[in-house]
């Protein structure tokens, strides 16, 4: 993490509410793992932060490689990038890792403006994804098992 990216961190952590616990993962391997991982009301969120001076967002191909598996495996991410310039604060979500790598801050964000707002939004984006994953994974479980015919 860069020391812009750490000073944005050391922000968003006061801004977090004390019920959540949140761990900053030193990732020197460079396997792609997002910057965090926070635990809020239960609800787990990845969140890849990021900063600019501009509106190019910095994503290697390694994060956009692990943002991908992880959405097609069901999961959901997010890139939390700050302008330095203006102050604004962007909500993406990590299945858009690629068109975020190509358009940076020109993507449509899920959210734009107050830090307080964008984690706001992506702890209820979050909340929706798991009761929509709890939900579908409960009517699995109802269906009736498929018999094989013998033929």
């Amino acid at each position: 993490m860069s020391q812009p990216e750490a000073n944005f961190w050391k922000i968003v952590k006061k801004k977090l509410p004390p019920e959540s616990r949140h761990w900053r993962i030193e990732n020197r391997a460079g396997s792609g793992i997002p910057d965090v991982y926070i635990i809020w009301k239960s609800v787990p969120i990845w969140a890849e932060l990021k900063v600019t001076k501009n509106n190019k967002i910095l994503v290697s191909p390694t994060q956009i490689s692990w943002h991908m598996a992880h959405s097609d495996s069901g999961g959901l991410s997010f890139f939390l990038a700050k302008h330095l310039v203006t102050s604004d604060v962007f909500l993406f979500e990590g299945r858009d890792a690629r068109a975020i790598a190509r358009t940076g801050l020109h993507n449509e964000p899920l959210y734009q403006g107050s830090l307080d707002e964008a984690l706001s939004h992506m702890y209820e984006k979050s909340l929706e994804h798991l009761l929509r994953t709890a939900q579908c994974a409960s009517l699995r479980e109802a269906q009736p098992p498929r018999v094989m015919s013998q033929g």
